[in-house]
């Protein structure tokens, strides 16, 4: 896997063109399958959006900080309320 810490930009910020998989969690950070176009994908995001390729325990941290910080009434609405683990 790729993790991934970047804000969108843009309505096509992942287009369905894309061939590669990927799911988005809370704090900005994309999963994605480890080919060569979620790699081209992560790269064009690191150069052109302000993105961080991390390590699944970076990625993992960013979660758990997102959701901790977030209001209580937002996690109560989520499908589960458990906080995603990677």
């Amino acid at each position: 896997m790729i993790y991934i810490i970047t804000s969108g930009s843009g309505k096509d910020f992942i287009s369905g063109k894309n061939t590669f998989t990927f799911k988005c969690y809370t704090g900005n950070v994309i999963a994605l399958d480890d080919s060569k176009s979620a790699k081209t994908w992560a790269d064009q995001q690191v150069l052109f959006n302000g993105g961080l390729i991390v390590d699944k325990a970076t990625a993992q941290s960013a979660i758990d900080t997102a959701y901790d910080s977030r209001d209580k009434n937002i996690i109560d609405r989520l499908p589960t309320g458990d906080k995603p683990i990677l």
